[in-house]
Order: C-alpha cells, then structure tokens, then sequence
C-alpha cells in the first residue's frame, strides 16, 4: 500500500485522538491535510519569516520511518506494533459469530461495542499479517462488519442471573442458550465459529474463559479492555491477548510453541503464553498455526463442506536422528485429502503448551520432515519428549496419532530411533482363539477375542461397568495360537485407535501346555496407534500366549488393546 502524508490508522479515527508507542514502535498521530498545515502557518509570522509547525518539520523524518524503500508501509515484526497499519480487506466467505451475552443482572460493560470492534479488528489483523508471512496469502478470518469500522455484535438477553454462567460450567449454559437463540434467528448465524463475551462480574466472580472446541472460544469484557492501552495497562494485554488466544481455540488450534529460533526472532507464540505478551512484547502466530487455519471455514473465500468425519490411520512411520537432524517419516489412508501434516516435539511439563511442531508437505500419502535438534527449547540430560502427528484435512478437520516418546542422552542427543507399521512376516492366525482372560466389557462389546477380529476399530477391554469400582492392573487375556507348537520371535501389537487405556507395561509368557508358562519378558509399549513390535531376547516355540497387563498410559487401573500377532 503506498505510504501517504496521513498517518491515520483505523483505530485513530476518531476526532482530536493521537496515539503514540514507546521506542518508536509505533505511532498514529492525526495530521491534518499538508494545505491546511501550510495554510495555517502562513497566518504564523514573525520578523516576516515563515513559522512551519513542528510536525511539518519532522514529517519527513516520519516518513522515512513509516516506509520502506519501495514505499510501501512497513510494520514491525516482532509483534509489539499495531498490525493493521495498513488497511487491510479481508474476504470470507463465513463471518466470525461474535457474541455479548448480558446475565439478567449484570449490564453490558460501557462502550463494549465500539471497542470490541476495535479488537476484533486488531486482532483479525494480527493473524492476517502472519497467515500472509507463512505464505498462506492476504487472508484472515471472516467478521461480520456494519460498516468498515464497526464489528456486528450479536446481543443475546440471557434467560438468568450471572450465578447461572460460572467459570467453571458456565461455558455449556451459555453454549446452550445461544444455539437456542440462532435457532429461533437462523438469518443471524455468520459460520460454526462462536466468540462469546460475558461482561465482568463486579464481585469478582468468574465468568467462562476459554475455548471448548467444535469451534466455540468464550472470553470476558472488562472496560480496560482498548486497544489504545495495549502497552500501557497490563491487564489490557492480557484480556485482549486471552481473547485472541482463546479465539485461537475457537478457530481450532491447539497450544504449541515457538522453536528456539523463533523465540529470538518473532517471540512468543500466540497458542503459548501469547495471551500474556500480546501487544506488549513480541508475540506471532506460528506456522503450524496458520497450516490449520489454512483451511478453517472462517478462512475461506468459497462456500463448502467444513469439518465433516474424515477416516484416517497412521500407516507407517519412521524416525531417526541424521546429523542435526530429527528426521521423520510417515504414510497414512484417509477418505478425505490432506492438506499438510504437522510433527509435534512435546517436552514434558506444561501440558502442550510447550509443544514445537514442523509443518510437513504431503504427496501420495506420505510425508516428511526434518527438525533441527536446536531448534528444541529443553535438551537437558533424561527431558522426556513425546512426538505425535496432527494430519490436516481439506475440509477443516484433524485427525491426531500420538506416536512415541524419547528421552535426551547424556551428550544432548535425542535417543529417537523407531519404525512403526505392519509386518509382513506375521504368523497366520486362522487357528488362534481366546482360552482365558481376566475379565471383559460385554455390556460394549469389548470382547477379548477382538483382538483376533483383524479389524483395528474393535478392541479388548477390561470390565468396567459393574465389577469393580476401582479397577486396577493386572489383567490378562490368553491366547491359544493351535494343536502345534509355532516358533516365534516376538509380538506385533495395535492399540486402541482412539480414547484412553492404551497399554503402557505389558508382561508377555509362553507355554506349550497352557500350564507351565515362560515369561519372555516385561515390555513398554507406545501409546502411538500405528502397529508396533518387540522382539524377544530369544526365539521360542510355543502353543499358548498370555498377555498380562502392568499399566496404562493414562495411569488408570484399566486396558485396552486391539491387535496382536506374532512373527
């Protein structure tokens, strides 16, 4: 855009206001127009000289700072400026639903419209300007607009008091109450995406404050809530910048964290801390942010079909350290296309906010990547990673595979050093059959001889129902392999493709009689959903086969498994 005499921002538009950021980071003063400047000043005389104004003199010291050589405005990278310093329009087409919804005894906030928009604005901006850095173009999401300044609000009268929409548990209610409200208003709903406001309790009490997935982010108005006190009042950053985070879960995205470099250069995350350093201190939406939001509804210019079931499974994957290097490599199915796929580096603690991830290319069903090992923000000694795979469908939707984990040696190098997948060396099962187990979930068909079916969608499940309130390891399930010995060399398993009560410690025997049994050994297995083996210490030629459980990966008392074969 070219670089004009007036430095007028958006949010600067309003009469007699100027606005002006420490450091130099940014400014937005309301010149007037060069004549009237001029004009004004040739009334100015003195010993009949010419008295320019001082913002005439340094307007061209102004003009160099606000433009680059091609003069085109330029706007600071590392996350502190306005990001709309140029006027940017955004084509979508759905619109953010925006939300104010007012308890029967706590009233609208003052002004709460017109700085709303102002945020919204701000923050649409914001993730513009990095969906453009990252190469997805000059697109952000949609917002449904009364006029080029003025965001159109949806007020909704809730039906109780503020009691009625805790913190905790309030989220459901309110969710309640508005789909009720689009219902009875079909013309009033703008997309599957919901930013929802509650004004501020005045005694203090918590309102719903995050995002509840399947497209609906929930934050709070609190007055000091302008885009003029980003910068100045620490609670606007982080009021405003929880509610572009959390609007950032609305839109679908999971937490996820700077890689080390990025730390240097752009800041803080966004989907990490960014709620707290937002308009105050450096702070971007990361790559595999924008891959998401890629093909997210709000982002698109075409009407379509968004976040629809997409079948997808991990077929293979294969990991090793090559140099500098973290190299993966994957295959997978799917009845929807994908887009790209993101390899996640998820050190302990924090949850997933500090989880790092590569944004990965895909073609034929495959894709790769390479993660500079410091690129990875905790190399210490025995820091505990773990590694999963989010695949991007077309259509909006993620399929998610939790893959391995790994620690780091004493010489900072990540022991990563697996192949997940089938084999093609198996026994054939025709004759196996159940003999024994510990216990199974009729009442959900978890039966134990699923793990024989072939079909990885089905599952073996310990009793949960009515049995034992408090279930706990071990439980076990026997498999007869037939009437002759077979010699075996180990055990390809597959876990539960979704949910919890994967496998952690496993205790594996043999036996010829189903009498006397042999242990071969107790076992990690991954939590990943991709068929995996171990191979014992020695080959062993056996009838029978006892599978005993020692833990879970979720830590509950309860298991869960749906494939196993020998080789």
């Amino acid at each position: 855009m070219p670089c004009h005499i007036s430095l007028r921002r958006r949010f600067c538009d309003r009469p007699g206001r100027e606005y002006a950021r420490g450091a130099g980071r940014d400014f937005c003063f309301l010149f007037r127009p060069v004549a009237s400047v001029v004009q004004t000043s040739m009334k100015r005389k003195h010993s009949g000289m010419l008295r320019l104004p001082v913002a005439l003199l340094l307007l061209p010291a102004l003009l160099f700072v606000a433009c680059d050589s091609n003069g085109v405005s330029s706007s600071n990278d590392d996350g502190t400026g306005d990001p709309s310093e140029e006027e940017r329009k955004y084509t979508s087409a759905y619109q953010l639903n925006v939300v104010y919804f007012v308890p029967t005894d706590n009233p609208p906030k003052q002004n709460y419209e017109e700085r709303i928009s102002e945020i919204l604005l701000h923050v649409q901006s914001f993730y513009g300007k990095y969906m453009k850095r990252w190469g997805y173009g000059e697109r952000s999401f949609g917002l449904p607009m009364e006029n080029s300044s003025t965001v159109d609000i949806t007020r909704i009268n809730a039906d109780g008091p503020a009691s009625d929409y805790p913190y905790e548990g309030g989220g459901s209610a309110v969710k309640e109450e508005v789909q009720a409200y689009m219902e009875a208003n079909p013309e009033a709903k703008n997309s599957d995406h919901y930013l929802v406001l509650l004004p501020e309790n005045e005694d203090g009490a918590g309102t719903p404050y995050y995002g509840l997935g399947q497209g609906w982010a929930f934050a709070t108005d609190y007055e000091v809530m302008d885009v003029d006190n980003l910068g100045r009042e620490r609670d606007a950053t982080v009021y405003i910048g929880g509610l572009a985070h959390e609007l950032g879960h609305g839109l679908l995205l999971p937490h996820t964290t700077h890689h080390a470099s990025e730390n240097e250069r752009l800041g803080m995350a966004l989907m990490d801390a960014g709620n707290s350093t937002y308009g105050d201190a450096p702070t971007f939406l990361t790559k595999r942010s924008a891959a998401i939001l890629n093909v997210g509804q709000l982002f698109s210019e075409t009407k379509g079909e968004f976040y629809g079931s997409a079948r997808a499974r991990l077929k293979r994957i294969h990991g090793t350290v090559e140099g500098d290097n973290v190299v993966v490599e994957g295959t997978y199915e799917t009845d929807v296309p994908v887009s790209e796929a993101i390899v996640y580096q998820d050190p302990e603690g924090r949850s997933n906010y500090n989880a790092m991830g590569w944004v990965a290319s895909v073609s034929g069903q495959q894709f790769e990547t390479q993660m500079p090992v410091a690129e990875l923000t905790k190399t210490d000694a025995g820091t505990d990673y773990e590694m999963y795979v989010r695949l991007i469908h077309e259509n909006g939707t993620l399929s998610f595979f939790p893959v391995t984990t790994y620690a780091f040696r004493e010489s900072g190098e990540p022991k990563v050093n697996f192949d997940l997948g089938p084999r093609d060396d198996t026994i054939d099962r025709r004759e196996w059959q159940i003999a024994d187990f510990s216990s199974e979930e009729i009442g959900y068909d978890r039966y134990a001889s699923n793990i024989l079916d072939g079909d990885i969608s089905t599952f073996w499940h310990s009793r949960w129902s009515d049995r034992d309130p408090s279930p706990t390891h071990p439980h076990f399930v026997t498999i007869k392999m037939g009437d002759e010995p077979s010699s075996v060399r180990g055990l390809e398993f597959v876990q539960r493709q979704n949910g919890q009560r994967k496998i952690r410690g496993l205790e594996v025997e043999m036996s010829t009689d189903g009498e006397t049994w042999m242990s071969m050994g107790t076992y990690e297995l991954e939590k990943t959903t991709v068929a995996q083996s171990i191979r014992f210490n020695r080959e062993k030629d056996a009838r029978y086969i006892r599978l005993t459980t020692r833990s879970s990966w979720d830590e509950s008392g309860l298991a869960s498994l749906a494939e196993v074969r020998a080789f």
